[in-house]
């Protein structure tokens, strides 16, 4: 008679298959999230820098529309008045002013981001196409 440690071989080569599997989904999925963290940082670096150009633009405008609001003392403040402000190498801020007499100070008619360099289409997409007409 056989023992019966003998008699039945040990299988473990599906458990060991499936925790390979496991161990490979693990690995990408640490992989990817470590290439979106990635992304995501230089992402929020890039947009921190971006909001600090534009705060730092937007308080130099501050300060020309205080001095031209003290300047109104003097008598001769012209009734419209405009001014820009740069932010970075493709944008600034464009700020047009109306003298309010009644209170002293000039209003803010307009205070926007203007994009500096002009920007042309590369290739037009054949989005909308009538299907009856013939193809050119």
């Amino acid at each position: 008679m056989k023992n019966e440690s003998e008699a039945r071989p040990v299988n473990i080569g599906s458990s060991i298959l499936m925790v390979v599997f496991i161990l490979l989904c693990l690995f990408t999925l640490a992989a990817i999230s470590l290439a979106t963290a990635k992304k995501d940082y230089a992402d929020s670096t890039r947009n921190a820098e971006r909001v600090q150009a534009y705060y730092a633009a937007s308080n130099e405008a501050e300060k020309m529309l205080s001095a031209m609001d003290e300047s109104i003392a003097d008598g001769n403040a012209p009734q419209q008045l405009s001014y820009t402000v740069p932010i970075s190498s493709t944008q600034e801020i464009s700020v047009s002013l109306q003298l309010n007499t009644e209170e002293g100070r000039y209003d803010v008619v307009e205070w926007k981001t203007v994009s500096t360099e002009s920007w042309t289409p590369t290739s037009s997409l054949p989005v909308l196409q009538n299907p009856t007409s013939p193809a050119k």
